[in-house]
């Protein structure tokens, strides 16, 4: 006999009596309730599983365990314990009585009942969907994380009153988020003097999908600390070429309100298509200039009418207004053909004039408007400045390398040692039971892959000696592990460098340092022709910041070094460089002044 499905109402979930009554007895989570023809039926399963099934007549709970207690022995145990644990627990928290005074705490007993949730505009809400939302952007989850049940379990547990956001929800508060960072951003952004910018890309494997980074680095002028933060990713396409990249970076400059003359320098890496780039940029600026210049002449050009026109009525009338006018037309004229004279020289001789112009102007003690002049040439003299990326370029440094035998014979078999045993799952075994590590592949377009491969082979040589004897493979001589030992101490100072230059935490000051360092490393070395060979390409590549000979010098590096008390010491080793430093500072310092003496 069973009761039909239409009528049954399972209590395991919600116990309730046809008359409204709540079934308190944790007896009725054994049976389903047939609330029509008021009969219950035992849902207790054996060993086998095998589901009892008998029914009993009406709803009361006494016959339901006198059932309990003589079919299914073990669950009426379980049943009398919990009811057992329940009467307790309302002794407890039993109220007390009209005029009686009350021991326990009402605020524990409405605890212990089901908790009601965050109201979605209280502040507690609030509260823990920012937490949430931070949580999962510094963690790098999925968005959909929200969504999974174990998540929302776990949260629960953590606080029951706290209902977590649908995957909508969330959407539209990390859009929020953003949004206030990003105006947080611009804000702190507009008080920076000067800002680098920093552009790379990076292709997906099966180059499926390409992006284009853009980062900014600033000092915080308010907590006085520098600031490193990334403004755009932008998805692109094939090819990429320099013109693309002008355009996205000139949208990005838009964007986040950068003008063109607070663009300290552009780090890039050494490919053709970030130089090309650039040079569209300043060809770029140069025709707005040219655009202003004209649009400047033919402003003055109709102002010089208007002015003739004037003049020749006020000389009708007054002979004394004719000799003011007529000065302040021949002072229009001048300050014309100096704008057209200086707009013609180059960006050296258009510092000359500058400064020769905040001669005149502190000589003078000129108007207001002549030093808005001054300004204007600033301005116009401007133009983006690139940086290769020093860390890119060390690691190019290293493809000297493997041009030299020696150490092409040596990667070579250290590679083919490597992908034996990677390609072994034996080898590659026994080696993680002895060691707990395994051997590392180099890959061509990770920095510092080969020096990772070797450093690890001389690291686990014994352990790999033994595996290569038991597995049968073929293993370095000797002498070639005397020479991967050698090459790893050579290129150690390289790995460090280039891991302390590519953190965020780095400054430009440290450039000029590492690089000294580096090549008294190379001098030094034991491993003559290796050394020599590094060391020549290191100083190719890294002459125009340290020979102030050099064709291409940029003294920018050498500068930040002297300003830096840490690491200016370094500078006095190299006597030409110092002076070079030294003198920059000097004009920057005499140019700052006069502009503000102009301005005042």
């Amino acid at each position: 006999m069973s009761i039909g499905s239409s009528s049954i109402r399972s209590t395991s979930s919600n116990r309730i009596y046809a008359a409204g009554r709540k079934a308190e007895s944790h007896v009725w989570s054994h049976f389903n309730i047939d609330l029509v023809n008021r009969k219950c039926q035992c849902q207790v399963a054996d060993k086998s599983g095998k589901v009892c099934g008998r029914v009993i007549a009406g709803r009361n709970t006494t016959n339901a365990k006198v059932h309990l207690k003589a079919f299914h022995k073990d669950t009426y145990i379980v049943v009398e314990k919990k009811e057992k644990e329940t009467k307790q627990l309302k002794a407890v928290f039993k109220p007390a009585a009209v005029g009686q005074r009350s021991d326990s705490t009402p605020g524990i007993a409405k605890f212990m009942r089901a908790p009601q949730k965050y109201a979605s505009d209280s502040l507690d809400k609030q509260k823990r969907d920012a937490a949430l939302v931070n949580m999962v952007v510094g963690c790098g989850l999925p968005m959909t994380t929200v969504a999974k049940p174990s998540f929302r379990e776990y949260s629960n547990a953590l606080d029951p009153k706290y209902a977590v956001p649908s995957i909508g929800k969330f959407n539209k508060l990390f859009e929020q988020k953003y949004s206030q960072c990003k105006e947080k951003l611009l804000e702190t952004m507009q008080s920076a003097r000067l800002v680098t910018i920093g552009m790379d890309i990076w292709t997906k494997k099966s180059y499926r999908s390409s992006y284009l980074g853009i980062t900014a680095c600033f000092f915080n002028s308010v907590s006085h600390k520098p600031v490193h933060a990334l403004l755009n990713l932008y998805t692109i396409e094939h090819p990429h070429t320099g013109d693309m990249i002008s355009k996205k970076f000139a949208a990005c400059l838009n964007e986040w309100n950068i003008e063109p003359k607070r663009v300290f320098v552009i780090i890039t890496d050494n490919g053709s298509n970030m130089t090309k780039a650039v040079k569209v940029l300043n060809g770029q600026l140069i025709a707005e200039r040219e655009e202003n210049v004209d649009d400047a002449a033919d402003t003055e050009s109709e102002q010089n009418c208007e002015d003739d026109e004037t003049g020749a009525e006020s000389q009708e009338s007054s002979g004394e207004e004719t000799e003011v006018e007529a000065e302040n037309d021949a002072d229009v004229d001048q300050y014309a053909d100096d704008h057209d004279t200086e707009l013609a020289l180059g960006c050296d001789e258009v510092n000359s004039v500058v400064d020769i112009s905040l001669n005149m102007e502190c000589e003078a003690d000129g108007d207001a408007y002549e030093g808005e002049y001054v300004a204007i040439q600033f301005e116009e003299s401007f133009k983006y400045r690139r940086l290769p990326c020093v860390v890119h370029t060390l690691q190019l440094s290293l493809k000297v390398l493997d041009t030299n035998d020696t150490f092409a014979s040596i990667a070579t078999a250290a590679r083919r040692l490597v992908r034996a045993i990677r390609c072994s799952s034996v080898a590659t075994q026994q080696l993680t039971n002895r060691a707990g590590k395994s051997v590392i592949v180099d890959c061509p377009t990770r920095w510092s892959s080969c020096y990772l491969m070797l450093n690890r082979l001389v690291e686990l040589q014994a352990q790999i000696r033994i595996v290569c004897a038991e597995v049968g493979f073929d293993c370095l001589s000797n002498s070639q592990w005397t020479t991967v030992e050698n090459i790893v101490k050579l290129l150690r100072p390289v790995t460090e460098h280039t891991n302390t230059l590519q953190s965020d935490c780095s400054s430009l000051s440290a450039v000029v340092p590492a690089i000294l360092d580096l090549k008294a490393h190379l001098k030094q070395s034991p491993e003559k022709t290796l050394a020599s060979v590094l060391l020549r390409s290191v100083t190719e590549r890294f002459d125009r910041y340290l020979s102030p000979t050099h064709p291409e010098f940029d003294v920018t590096p050498a500068t930040a070094c002297l300003l830096s008390p840490d690491v200016a010491h370094f500078l006095m080793t190299e006597p030409l460089l110092f002076e070079a430093a030294k003198d920059n500072v000097l004009t920057m310092l005499a140019s700052t002044t006069e502009v503000i003496i102009t301005i005042l």
